[in-house]
């Protein structure tokens, strides 16, 4: 039986993600992405990865995500645990990741960026649904 843990509703979007897997011994060595993965889905606490190399429940990882928002292209660094990792049938490589909460200014600035994406996913939504007259009537045509 599964159960669905999820409390965060999650927004499908492709961001790049560069992934250290940390070691307590070689934590502080280890400075650049071991290898890359995409991430398939996000939410403000987590998300889920797709890559080509397989991930070890329970492993703490450190991420580093391009947001195309970034007009210097400087990736953002968070951390996070492995909740769980499985392999599809094509031999690709999936993993939940959940946030930690620290560093702080990293996580709000990756849950301001999940905000504006929603806003932006439910907004395209609702023009596509309205007709020109209620987008109108509702601001919502530029």
């Amino acid at each position: 039986m599964h159960i669905e843990n999820r409390t965060q509703r999650r927004l499908e979007t492709e961001l790049s993600a560069g992934v250290v897997i940390i070691s307590r011994m070689l934590d502080f060595l280890v400075m650049k992405p071991q290898f890359q993965c995409v991430t398939q889905d996000v939410s403000m606490r987590g998300m889920k990865l797709l890559a080509d190399r397989p991930f070890r429940e329970g492993a703490a990882v450190r991420l580093h995500i391009v947001l195309p928002e970034n007009e210097k292209n400087k990736a953002l660094k968070l951390r996070g645990r492995v909740c769980w990792a499985n392999q599809s049938s094509e031999g690709k490589f999936f993993a939940g990741i959940r946030l930690d909460p620290r560093p702080q200014r990293a996580v709000a600035v990756w849950a301001e960026t999940i905000r504006q994406r929603v806003r932006a996913h439910f907004r395209n939504l609702v023009l596509a649904d309205a007709s020109p007259e209620t987008q109108n009537a509702q601001g919502l045509r530029t």
